[in-house]
Formats: C-alpha cells, sequence, structure tokens
C-alpha cells in the first residue's frame, strides 16, 4: 500500500514539474493565440498581425518582441502546474476508479474491444471539467496576457468574475486534453471563453450568447477560429513534452527513493 501511494505521489509531482517546463517553451506561443483570438478586427495584414501579437514591444527588435510574450508569467506557472498534475496525475487514479467501479457494466454496453478506451475517455472528461476550479488562475493569466486591467476599484466581491466563462470552459474541456481533432472543433468555444476573460472585473454580467453574437455581426463567422494555427501546431509538441518528461522523472525518483 505503501508503494503504491508513494507511485501516485511520484506521478503527480512529475507531472507538476513537466507543466513548469512545458511553460517555458510555449507560453509565448499561447500568448500568441490568446491576441489572435482577442483581436476584434475583420481583416489582417503582415503588418497588423505583428502589432497585434507583440503590441508595444513591436518593432523595438527580437529581444524586446520575445520578451513581451511572457506576460503574467507567475500566474501561468501556478496554472500549469496545477492543470498537469490534475490531467497526468490524477487521470490514472481517477482511470483505475472507474475500471474498478464499471468495467464489467461498460463491457456489457461495449464490448471488451472498447471498455477500457471508453472508460478513459469518461475519465478525461471528469479531469477536463474539474479543471473549472482552476478558472480563476487561467483568467488572471488572460487577462494578464491580453493586456487587461483587473478593475478599477479594490472590492474583492468582484474577484468572483474570475469564474465568468466557467460553463464555456467546462464545455470546450469535455472535448479531450489535447488531441489536434478536439482543439478544432473546440475552437469557437474557447474563442468565447477568452473574450469572456479578457474583460475588466469591473463589467456587468457578461453572456456567452452575446459574445457569440456580436463576434459574428462584426467580424464573421471565421473570427470563431481565430488563434487556432499556433494551438495546432504547438498541440503535440506540447503533449508529447509533458508526457516524456513526466514519465522519466516519475522513473528517476523511483529509482533512487
Amino acid at each position: 500500500m505503501k508503494e503504491h501511494s508513494s507511485s501516485k505521489t511520484t506521478g503527480i509531482f512529475g507531472a507538476g514539474f513537466a507543466g513548469f517546463l512545458e511553460l517555458f517553451l510555449f507560453h509565448p506561443v499561447d500568448t500568441v493565440a490568446k491576441r489572435l483570438i482577442n483581436d476584434r478586427s475583420r481583416t489582417r495584414t503582415l503588418g497588423n498581425i505583428r502589432q497585434i501579437v507583440f503590441k508595444e514591444a513591436a518593432g523595438r527588435g527580437i529581444v524586446k518582441e520575445i520578451a513581451s510574450l511572457y506576460p503574467a508569467f507567475g500566474w501561468a506557472v501556478g496554472y500549469k502546474i496545477m492543470q498537469r498534475s490534475l490531467q497526468f496525475g490524477m487521470h490514472p487514479i481517477i482511470n483505475t476508479h472507474l475500471r474498478a467501479q464499471y468495467e464489467p457494466r461498460v463491457r456489457d454496453q461495449v464490448g471488451s474491444k472498447w471498455a477500457r478506451t471508453v472508460i478513459a475517455a469518461t475519465g478525461g472528461v471528469l479531469i477536463g471539467c474539474t479543471e473549472v476550479l482552476l478558472l480563476p488562475l487561467d483568467a488572471l493569466k488572460v487577462k494578464g496576457q491580453t493586456g487587461v486591467g483587473l478593475f478599477k476599484t479594490g472590492n474583492p466581491r468582484l474577484l468572483l468574475n474570475l469564474y465568468r466563462g466557467w460553463s464555456w470552459t467546462a464545455a470546450r474541456n469535455s472535448f479531450g486534453l489535447g488531441l489536434l481533432p478536439s482543439i478544432v472543433i473546440a475552437a469557437p468555444i474557447d474563442v468565447i471563453k477568452v473574450r469572456m476573460q479578457a474583460t475588466s472585473l469591473n463589467e456587468a454580467s457578461l453572456s456567452g450568447w452575446v459574445v457569440l453574437k456580436d463576434l459574428i455581426r462584426n467580424e464573421g463567422p471565421s473570427a470563431l477560429v481565430k488563434g487556432v494555427v499556433p494551438k495546432v501546431i504547438a498541440a503535440a509538441p506540447k503533449v508529447t513534452f509533458s508526457f516524456t518528461i513526466a514519465q522519466w522523472l516519475a522513473d528517476i525518483i523511483n529509482k533512487n527513493v
């Protein structure tokens, strides 16, 4: 029992550390995606894309431009470590529980060939929806990446608005854990989520459906896939990197503990 508990702890620690390392490489890509999503222009040129991506640092040299892609890094570190710990550390635990409790019943419904796949997918969906708990960290990260201030007054009740867009977040996460098809399919939901997060906490209650209606009217249906290109390009390397580092670190710890 002690060995099994140690294995769980090692898995969670390895996943969290992998998320931290992943952040150094891929946070700039995430910032680019968020800024493209939050851009409200209908048409883009190469010149204004550079301005959208690098903001005030555009044209001030490559070092300053790259540095400008690391805003809200502290919030991103906290969010990414907790997110990856949930995804790669808790998923095996939930998957084991679901198999122990429901595999015979699922096997009767879908057959032995698909039973474990369905259980693993269900575990992934549960983990994805649970990430809503981390939404305040994600919201602070998005606000920093898009240059949105928190609030003009220090009313602590406004912090509840950090959960703005929680239902859209749960809907987006239910599509999976970073697979390319899920990124493309969930892209419109992600656009709505980011638009809702990239607002001041002082703003009144904001409906995702209102955001959707205004977006289509002012920018056209193509705006629903803004920012999808950098996310698709980075998806496979991000997942591969995190899984590889997490497993490598877990193996090292298990050998030396």
